[in-house]
């Protein structure tokens, strides 16, 4: 039963959007859930339904319901919910007067890739990468979970998948993947650097996680030449030569130019 608070029902403006701060989160983690539009100073009813269809209230103690949510003067929601014990996929339904269903989304309680570095634990984060560079991917798996991880190319094709662990797993995981001097540039699309988790072994050796957690990352390939045509490519400039450089492969799929002034070796 939904918890009531005084005041009166959101009637449907038309304008209601409700929106989480991330797509995806680990197991027992708060999800940050805010709105706008909605009539000032009235209050909602925020229905969370789990991946099995289950809903219960958001602190975290498996009540059966949902919790109710005043905006404020200026029609703003606000609403935090813990997510935990369901993976899968969850809905946001925002229901005011009359049960209407005034605005919805959806968040993944799933394994989380947290940062993508060069080399190694100790690399600066980043997302673009030439061939030779090692992309060290840092994350996170739901507890007792076995996991895998998928680096995918802008085609979605696997280049690298990891075995499953032996035994289940709780926490922070790490993979690493190097860019081979064979691997196609980003183009519309970008990289993927993907963590499966699954609660069976078997299920971790046979299966994909249907919400894996991911980070997009891009590859590129620099070409530097004498002339704005990148025909031919130039490799030594005297002191004054200028240059333009090209690099596809950066997000978008764009080509971006730039005048280099090089010294001479």
């Amino acid at each position: 039963m939904a918890q009531i608070v005084a005041g009166r029902f959101n009637d449907q403006t038309g304008a209601e959007a409700v929106v989480t701060d991330e797509p995806s989160y680990p197991s027992g983690s708060t999800v940050h859930i805010s709105g706008t539009g909605y009539a000032p100073d009235c209050y909602v009813i925020v229905q969370v339904v789990r991946p099995d269809g289950s809903v219960v209230t958001g602190d975290g103690t498996n009540t059966p319901g949902s919790d109710t949510a005043v905006a404020d003067v200026e029609g703003n929601l606000a609403y935090d919910y813990i997510a935990q014990d369901v993976a899968g996929v969850y809905k946001v339904n925002v229901v005011g007067a009359d049960n209407v269903v005034l605005a919805s989304t959806t968040f993944v309680d799933a394994a989380k890739v947290n940062k993508l570095r060069v080399g190694n634990s100790a690399g600066p984060e980043d997302y673009v990468f030439v061939a030779g560079n090692v992309v060290y991917a840092e994350g996170q798996v739901d507890s007792n979970k076995y996991y895998k991880w998928i680096v995918r190319d802008p085609s979605g094709n696997a280049v690298q998948t990891t075995t499953c662990p032996a035994t289940p797993t709780t926490g922070a995981v790490s993979n690493s993947y190097t860019i081979q001097s064979t691997d196609p540039v980003s183009n519309a699309s970008s990289w993927k650097y993907e963590l499966h988790q699954f609660s069976s072994s078997a299920g971790c050796a046979t299966g994909l996680d249907p919400g894996p957690g991911s980070k997009d990352f891009n590859v590129v390939q620099a070409t530097v030449s004498g002339s704005p045509t990148l025909t031919p490519s130039k490799s030594f400039f005297a002191s004054a030569d200028t240059g333009p450089s090209a690099n596809p492969g950066t997000p978008g799929g764009e080509a971006l130019w730039m005048a280099r002034r090089v010294r001479a070796a």
